[in-house]
């Protein structure tokens, strides 16, 4: 198609309009031409906000959708003989969280398994019996460490992988007549796990019979030995 009068010599050919459509959520898309003759190129490039991405975009001439190609954020069409309108959606990027399964003597668990940007994230952890929890490292893709506070975090625009360290319980020894050591040295406290060797004094007039506790869980190799 082309306009003019026939008398000034002006073959201009016709354009149309590439017209974006307001209230597009969470990204933004812009057209390299705004008024197109047929049959040319226009190229259409998306801008997602932080934490999304663009899953589909729409070229109509009025009720008429026209093919649109390409992958990511840049697409094309090619100009019909009639104003184009475009549409797209954006919508959130699911990112994974995964537990470490390097974990020891406890476990970790996420509210979430999956979580868009800016999400925030609860974490748990469960020591094995004797240990206690120590601290959380939480690092991203890129091995860069996320902030945990309070046993939570924010979550960034890549997956994370979440870790935990767990230590032993230091407990005080207390025996009635008798010491405690350690590969030869005294102690008075020792970590969940330790092997403990104690050794019997009996006092004055008396002689050691047995070893007894009150503490739940503590077991003797031979509660009748006095070392």
């Amino acid at each position: 198609d082309f306009i003019g009068d026939g008398n000034n010599g002006d073959n201009s050919p016709k354009t149309y309009s590439v017209t974006v459509a307001t209230g597009i959520e969470n990204g933004t898309i812009t057209a390299n031409k705004i008024t197109v003759p047929a049959n040319e190129t226009v190229v259409l490039t998306a801008a997602p906000n932080d934490g999304y991405q663009l899953t589909s975009i729409r070229a109509t001439v009025g009720n008429n959708a026209i093919t649109v190609s390409g992958t990511g954020n840049t697409r094309t069409f090619t100009m019909p003989s009639g104003d184009v309108s475009v549409n797209a959606t954006f919508t959130a990027i699911d990112y994974t969280i995964n537990i470490s399964d390097s974990i020891s003597h406890g476990s970790v668990t996420a509210d979430k398994t999956t979580a868009h940007y800016g999400d925030t994230i609860t974490l748990n952890a469960e020591p094995d019996a004797g240990y206690q929890f120590y601290e959380w490292a939480v690092t991203d893709t890129d091995g860069t460490a996320v902030t945990v506070t309070d046993g939570s975090f924010t979550m960034p625009m890549k997956a994370v992988t979440v870790s935990a360290t767990f230590t032993p319980i230091n407990s005080t020894i207390s025996i009635t007549d008798g010491s405690a050591s350690i590969n030869g040295q005294r102690v008075i406290n020792a970590d969940a796990g330790t092997t403990v060797i104690i050794s019997a004094t009996p006092p004055t007039g008396k002689q050691f019979v047995n070893w007894t506790t009150t503490t739940p869980g503590l077991t003797f190799a031979d509660n009748t030995s006095s070392v």
